[in-house]
């Protein structure tokens, strides 16, 4: 899920005294797995919600996707994407799988696969960093050739991201020019008293039950992806 929005390489670029070339990419460790669990919660209060032992899963082959900025000792930001198996993958944007359900064969094994699918489960920022999402897309296209250093076969099959916020959506739908595709998600985000809540709503009377209980309301989440044959600047910071 998409909390907030760079990206090393290229000029420097200062926002309020931050100088990006001053970033340090880093992994995300484990006593930080609680941070970044609370915040997914905070945008996205699932009844099935990411734990501990999937994140562990995630990255027990490839743990550079659980991808963390530090700035001097401070966590600047996080770019924390699944790295997946070409069956977990298509599972997952076709609706047949949750984030919470990719563990196992579903992660992308390099001794075994020669597809990889990216999904950006949460990207954030902690300090203002013009272009965040261009840091992040720079930094997985470094992974992907490292990969490929080792398994020259390596295909990219696509990039995809579950948006629960409009800063998200905004930057996967408007920038990246990722699309809904098989899976249309009928998860709403609803507010009441500062607190998010997740409503299925196929017909509108049940949403507008919501509404009639105080609730406001916020808008849809959406499965946004994009195809390596598909227009993206995406594929112009990842070699598919």
């Amino acid at each position: 899920m998409m909390g907030e929005e760079r990206m090393a390489g290229g000029n420097p670029e200062t926002t309020s005294g931050i100088d990006v070339k001053g970033l340090r990419r880093d992994i995300l460790r484990e006593d930080e797995y609680d941070w970044l669990l609370s915040k997914d919660f905070e945008i996205y209060p699932s009844d099935e919600p990411v734990t501990k032992a999937v994140l562990k899963e995630w990255y027990v082959h490839n743990p550079e996707f659980c991808t963390a900025y530090r700035y001097g000792e401070s966590l600047a930001g996080v770019n924390i994407t699944i790295p997946l198996s070409r069956i977990g993958w298509r599972g997952l944007v076709n609706g047949d799988l949750t984030e919470a359900q990719c563990s196992g064969g579903y992660i992308f094994d390099s001794g075994r696969d020669n597809e990889i699918g990216l999904h950006v489960y949460h990207i954030r920022k902690n300090i203002p960093i013009n272009g965040f999402y261009r840091l992040a897309l720079s930094s997985l296209g470094e992974m992907i050739s490292g990969i490929r250093a080792k398994n020259q076969s390596l295909r990219v099959i696509g990039l995809s991201a579950l948006c629960v916020t409009k800063m998200g959506i905004g930057l996967f739908f408007n920038r990246l020019n990722c699309r809904e595709s098989a899976a249309v998600i009928d998860e709403h985000l609803v507010k009441r008293n500062g607190g998010l809540s997740i409503t299925s709503a196929g017909y509108y009377q049940k949403l507008e039950k919501k509404l009639s209980e105080g609730y406001e309301y916020r808008h849809r989440c959406k499965m946004l992806l994009v195809y390596p044959n598909e227009a993206s600047i995406i594929w112009s910071f990842i070699e598919p």
